[in-house]
């Protein structure tokens, strides 16, 4: 048996680079997985993915050139439907073992001398008695048949893989273009980008596959301007070295990150770089050969907003910024080229001439801008459309403030501050800078606030109120940024789900799950103490929306509470607890993670799991009960039982002590004391018959227990953590 290492590279012009990474390994996984499907991989096959602006491909290690013949049982049919009730084959069992000998890729493993079909039609029972098995799988059981499978050829299993894997490819809009053929015309190819060369290799063997337009072939492509061109691979194990040395490229997405890295701490302090991790992979994905130089841009850019500067750097050119050592933005940043040269010169002049020529744009919008206080940009609002069934931006605008001024003072915030924040919360929208950079909305509007000397809260408020902009951001640090971006999500929701526009599926196009999530985490992470109902009716009151007695207020509120489920099992807490806690919570949704810890704290209690399947119990009987004990009060003269007598005194004094503890939101306090009714409870039922004859007793004890289940639950519905 024959055992090499597989190669296949697909030469392409420059792919995407935001999707380069996720396309490289899209494509190596759908072909291995092919392979081993096909028993052609072994247990010590080891996959290396390589990624570059033009190409995807990878390398297998220790791939057989043919598999082994192997045995493998096929599921034929449920057993009721392949054998009638006289024990005899049906049709349909007949019919299908037919396919099966028919098809070219599989031996049936049975011995006679006849041709397969003649000797099924005479010996049928015969051979389904010998060939086929019976076994039962969960309730059902099912005909099974043996297939002696023949060992597919790798030329036979890559070829389809590859096809395979190409369809599959996360790409999301295809590009048309055309391939010259061996009749000497052209055939329409559709991928992402148009394909050159595709490269198969099984150890010094070339392997015969063709795809999109191209057959295989060991001539791999170098550097477009360093490498060498046509590039024979001798081997798909020498690969990696041969392209890195005469391709001048550096195939492997991650030991080009590396590269680029151990040259970016040659040159400075990686702690001094503004750079994330998505601009990394980004320029990693942008170049085959890196090469770090140093450029400059003229100091009187410094004055612009430091935001403005490394989004211009960053997104635009691709460039890194660097920070002084007073934490300072410098007039210094590197540049990652795919062009080696021992004269830089010329790319670096290129490179510092284009970004002066957006920062000179930049300035000239920045000054532009200040010209006019930012109240004074807030009535070119109602020129901006929002949506036309929800008016312009204005007059959301003058939604935010009544919600953001109601919010704010049940917050404790100032009437005056609120009404300031949430009235230049959008003004900056209307600013050259933000129609330059879209995503500076808010950073743009703390500036302008600032240079017109507005309160210091108010301009932090501006800005933080789009946070969180992302899964993982922060949200507003600032309590009146919280309250306007509170104001800012719900009233969008409330808003466009008034007119129908909410989400279906998978399509979210107005990012209304998004804007929930983000809601739900800052009342939680910022303990904002506002009730989630009150929210909703509030925004829907801004907007003349009647939903108080609306089905509509339902699907709200169900949105809200199925993302903040998703997100508290995310964040580790069991399904059980979360519907417990949100049951009692009263819509105040900050109290949630204390409620929560209370929770996990008491089920650790080996008391827990019996008060809890005491309070299902109380429940139960409360539910099938049909005495009126709503406005019913303990009359403990009518007590006969010293168990209900021990039961009300110890309610009556753990009900005091949790009553202070609840004032305090000491809520793993509270069912800590609620363990202390554990053996009163048991001792109730075990000689206290609730259901008695005598009607006043049982209502006397039906109402001690209605008050013993309110009082078992002000933390968390109890019944609900067992099963």
């Amino acid at each position: 048996m024959t055992v090499e290492t597989l190669l296949i590279e697909l030469i392409t012009e420059e792919l995407p680079p935001a999707s380069l990474v996720k396309l490289s390994k899209s494509f190596a996984d759908e072909i291995l997985k092919k392979l081993t499907t096909d028993l052609l991989t072994t247990s010590n096959s080891k996959m290396r993915v390589y990624a570059t602006p033009r190409r995807i491909g990878f390398q297998v290690t220790k791939i057989k050139r043919k598999a082994e013949n192997s045995i493998r049982e096929i599921k034929l049919l449920p057993k009721k439907m392949g054998i009638d009730d006289s024990g005899l084959p049906t049709e349909l069992l007949k019919k299908k073992i037919y396919s099966l000998v028919t098809s070219s890729k599989n031996s049936i493993n049975f011995d006679f001398d006849d041709e397969k079909l003649d000797y099924l039609d005479k010996n049928f029972s015969n051979f389904i008695l010998k060939n086929t098995i019976f076994k039962t799988v969960g309730k059902q059981e099912s005909v099974y048949i043996k297939i002696d499978e023949v060992g597919v050829d790798l030329s036979e299993s890559l070829q389809s893989a590859v096809l395979l894997s190409i369809k599959r490819l996360p790409i999301p809009k295809m590009m048309t273009y055309q391939n010259f053929n061996n009749s000497n015309t052209f055939d329409d190819v559709k991928f992402i980008r148009p394909a050159h060369k595709l490269v198969a290799l099984h150890g010094e063997t070339v392997l015969k596959i063709k795809a999109l337009g191209l057959e295989s072939s060991q001539f791999s492509d170098g550097h477009r301007f360093l490498g060498k061109k046509d590039l024979k691979i001798d081997s798909a194990e020498s690969y990696e070295k041969k392209i890195q040395e005469f391709g001048k490229i550096i195939p492997n997405f991650d030991n080009r990150k590396k590269r680029i890295l151990d040259e970016l701490t040659k040159k400075s302090n990686l702690k001094d770089l503004v750079m994330t991790e998505d601009l990394l992979n980004e320029i990693t994905a942008l170049c085959e050969w890196p090469v770090i130089y140093e450029g400059f841009f003229d100091k009187e850019f410094l004055s612009i907003p430091y935001e403005c500067l490394t989004l211009t750097m960053q997104k635009n050119q691709k460039f890194i910024p660097l920070k002084t050592k007073k934490n300072e933005l410098s007039n210094k940043f590197f540049l990652v080229s795919n062009i080696f040269t021992n004269d830089p010169r010329n790319i670096i002049h290129g490179n510092e001439k284009v970004l002066k020529a957006r920062l000179s744009d930049a300035q000239f919008f920045f000054n532009l801008d200040r010209k006019k206080k930012l109240e004074e940009k807030v009535i070119l609002l109602s020129k901006v459309i929002y949506h036309n069934q929800l008016g312009n931006i204005y007059d959301r605008t003058q939604r935010l403030i009544l919600l953001t001024e109601k919010w704010g003072g049940l917050l404790g915030l100032e009437k005056q501050v609120c009404y300031r924040a949430a009235l230049l919360s959008k003004a900056d929208l209307t600013s050259k800078m933000v129609d330059e950079f879209p995503e500076l909305q808010g950073v743009m509007g703390k500036y302008y606030a600032q240079f017109d000397n507005e309160n210091t809260e108010v301009c932090i408020a501006i800005e933080e109120h789009y946070k969180p902009k992302f899964s993982g951001d922060h949200t507003p640090k600032n309590l009146l940024g919280s309250c306007l971006s509170l104001a800012d999500r719900i009233e969008s929701i409330v808003g466009l789900w008034s007119i129908g526009m909410f989400p279906s599926g998978e399509k979210d196009p107005m990012g209304l799950r998004r804007n929930a999530i983000a809601v739900l985490r800052i009342l939680i992470e910022n303990k904002i103490n506002l009730n989630l109902n009150d929210l909703i009716l509030d925004s829907a009151q801004t907007l003349n929306y009647e939903i108080s007695s609306n089905a509509r207020f339902k699907e709200i509120k169900s949105f809200f509470l199925e993302r903040l489920k998703n997100w508290l099992k995310e964040n580790g807490h069991e399904s059980a607890n979360i519907e417990a806690a949100i049951i009692k919570c009263n819509n105040k949704i900050s109290e949630l993670p204390k409620r929560l810890e209370a929770i996990k704290h008491f089920i650790s209690f080996s008391a827990s799991y019996d008060l809890c399947s005491a309070n299902k119990r109380i429940k139960n009987i409360l539910k099938k009960s049909s005495v009126d004990i709503i406005s019913c009060v303990i009359d403990p003269n009518l007590f006969e039982e010293e168990a209900e007598i021990i039961l009300f005194k110890k309610l009556n004094e753990t009900a005091k002590n949790t009553k202070k503890l609840l004032e305090k939101n000491m809520y793993k306090e509270v069912l800590v004391a609620l363990s202390e009714l554990k053996h009163p409870v048991d001792n109730f039922f075990q000689t206290v018959l609730v259901n008695t004859e005598n009607d006043v007793l049982k209502k006397n004890r039906l109402c001690l227990l209605r008050t013993l289940n309110e009082t078992m639950n002000q933390v968390a519905e109890l019944s609900l953590l067992v099963d």
